[in-house]
């Protein structure tokens, strides 16, 4: 039986994928803090919905934007983490 420690999640994660998910909740906070400062002006006549397409790690953004504009946005949002686009597209 292998001990899982530091030094062995190292050896067999070559793509650092633990220190990735470490640092993730420091990205998002800088992310969001950054966002507050952001104005944007758009104009949505004629948008109906939103899709946002990501699978795996690359989907996630999309669920959190989903969940953060759920209340506020006058336009559904949804999330496709499939490898086909929905048929509404």
């Amino acid at each position: 039986m292998i001990m899982l420690t530091l030094e062995n999640i190292k050896i067999f994660d070559s793509e650092d994928i633990f220190g990735k998910l470490r640092d993730s909740a420091r990205q998002w906070m800088e992310a969001v803090n950054e966002i507050k400062t952001v104005e944007l002006s758009v104009n949505l006549n004629g948008i109906r919905q939103i899709l946002i397409t990501g699978m795996g790690e690359a989907g996630f953004p999309g669920d959190f934007i989903r969940s953060y504009c759920l209340d506020i946005s006058p336009i559904p949002i949804h999330v496709n983490k499939s490898y086909s686009m929905p048929a509404f597209t």
